[in-house]
């Protein structure tokens, strides 16, 4: 009789140091399934955000019903810590977060700010924009 382990496929020994195009069309079409899955989850105000993405600990969600520069909220796990971001500059608008997760904001930020427009736009459809 064999184990569970030995009939679960191989995973490669070793991976890409750069995936390719195909693997990070991949990647970001579920990441875009999940954050459709996830877009009820309730937020501490009592609205309804949307996931942007999850990094480690941290969520990045956009709420519906809020207004001004465009900016996104980003939650610790422990639900202790939180901060807000403006989306053009990543500028922190209020909160704290430690060193080690402001810069993975950051890095996840400046890659990401096509991402975060594009969703706060997508929640504001009767606003004008410039």
């Amino acid at each position: 009789m064999s184990s569970p382990e030995s009939e679960q496929p191989s995973l490669p020994s070793s991976t890409p140091e750069d995936p390719s195009p195909e693997i990070v069309s991949a990647v970001r079409a579920l990441r875009f399934q999940l954050m459709r899955a996830d877009t009820a989850d309730q937020m501490p105000e009592g609205g309804l955000g949307r996931l942007v993405d999850r990094v480690g600990e941290l969520r990045i969600v956009i709420h519906p019903r809020e207004h001004g520069v465009p900016h996104f909220h980003v939650e610790l796990r422990n639900g202790n810590d939180a901060a807000v971001y403006r989306i053009d500059t990543l500028e922190r608008l209020e909160g704290k977060l430690s060193p080690k997760f402001e810069r993975a904001v950051k890095k996840w930020g400046q890659g990401n700010q096509a991402l975060l427009q594009s969703t706060w736009d997508s929640m504001r459809p009767t606003e004008i924009r410039s």
